[in-house]
C-alpha cells in the first residue's frame, strides 16, 4: 500500500521508501488525508490501527513503527463517507466501512466564510490579479453568493457558488473588464436553467432587492475548540 511505502528500483537496486502514514508517524508530524472518501476503501483498511494511535508492522521489511509524541491523523472530506448523496455532485466519492468512520472520532463541519472575511479574500485576490473592482461590487457578489448558497441549502437551486468560484470571477475581471460578463463566463460551468437563476439572483442583488444577510457566521464552533484537549 502506497500510503505506508514500498519498494523502489533506484540504481538496478530495489529500496524501500516509507509512505506518507509511516513518515508522519516517524517524525510525529501531522497527517492529512485530503480527501479522503475518493480513496479505495479496501486500501484505507490499512489506517484502521494507525488511526488508533497503535504501531504499525510493515512486513515487507520486518520492521514495527511507533507513532512518535505530536502525531496526529486529520482527513478532510466534502461528504461523510456514506456515498454520494448530493445528486452527482460528489460522484467520486466512495462509502467508507462504518469500522473506518468509526475511528474518526471529532467531525467539524465547515461552512463557508463570513461575509466580511470573504469580501477581505476578494479584494486581495483584486489586488493579486490587478482586477479594479470597487467595494460596492464586491459586497455585492459577497451578497449574492450567500443567498445563493441558502438557496442551495433549501433545495432552491441544483449549484452553488463557492469562494473559489467568487475568485474566478474576480479573475476573469481582470480580463474582460465587465461584471456581468465575468460572472456569466464563470456561471457557464452549471445548467442553463441554473445560470440564468444566478444572473436573476445576480441582478436583484445589484437592484437593491436582496441585500446583504449577516448569517453567513464564522466557524466559531471549531474556531472555539480548546485543541490541547484533542491535539497534544
Amino acid at each position: 500500500n502506497e500510503l505506508l511505502g514500498g519498494f523502489q528500483l533506484v540504481n538496478g537496486e530495489t529500496i524501500w521508501f516509507d509512505g506518507p502514514v509511516i513518515t508522519a508517524m516517524r517524525r510525529g508530524a501531522v497527517l492529512l488525508l485530503d480527501e479522503l472518501v475518493a480513496g479505495d476503501p479496501n486500501r484505507l483498511m490499512c489506517l484502521q490501527s494507525v488511526l488508533e494511535g497503535s504501531a504499525v508492522y510493515l512486513k515487507k521489511i520486518n520492521e514495527t513503527v511507533e507513532p512518535q509524541p505530536g502525531f496526529q491523523v486529520v482527513a478532510t472530506a466534502n461528504t461523510k463517507g456514506n456515498g454520494e448523496d448530493t445528486y452527482g455532485k460528489f460522484v467520486s466519492n466512495n462509502t467508507l466501512d462504518a469500522a473506518m468512520l468509526d475511528r474518526l472520532p471529532i467531525w467539524i463541519e465547515w461552512d463557508y466564510p463570513s461575509a466580511k472575511v470573504e469580501t477581505n479574500i476578494l479584494q486581495n485576490h483584486a489586488q493579486d490579479f490587478g482586477a479594479e473592482l470597487d467595494e460596492e461590487s464586491i459586497q455585492n457578489l459577497v451578497t449574492w453568493a450567500g443567498h445563493n448558497r441558502k438557496l442551495f441549502k433549501q433545495d432552491g437551486i441544483d449549484d452553488v457558488i463557492t469562494t473559489r468560484r467568487l475568485c474566478y470571477i474576480v479573475q476573469a475581471f481582470s480580463v474582460f473588464g465587465k461584471l456581468e460578463k465575468s460572472i456569466k463566463y464563470a456561471t457557464n460551468c452549471f445548467d442553463t436553467e441554473t445560470s440564468d437563476s444566478l444572473m436573476t439572483l445576480w441582478k436583484s442583488v445589484t437592484k437593491g432587492e436582496v441585500t446583504s444577510d449577516e448569517d453567513n457566521t464564522e466557524n466559531s464552533e471549531a474556531e472555539n475548540v480548546d485543541k490541547k484537549k484533542f491535539f497534544n
